[in-house]
């Protein structure tokens, strides 16, 4: 099985990030914008594209942003 390619893997985080500054909550597949699907497909669609997205998005995830520690 291949891995998202770096173009893929560039437009996931850069709208991860506006939809975590939009939402103040991480992104998931189910998310994405059509066009955006459009692209990543446009670029490599393979039959595990939807769950390759859906780990990618979950692995990178700025837990820092969001922790909240209780002493």
């Amino acid at each position: 099985m291949r891995g998202l390619y770096k173009s893929q893997q560039k437009l996931l985080k850069e709208f991860a990030q506006d939809y975590y500054n939009k939402n103040n909550t991480y992104a998931k597949v189910d998310d994405l914008p059509l066009e955006l699907w459009d692209k990543l497909e446009t670029i490599n669609n393979t039959e595990v594209l939807y769950s390759s997205i859906n780990t990618f998005l979950w692995d990178n995830r700025n837990d820092d942003a969001n922790i909240q520690r209780i002493f």
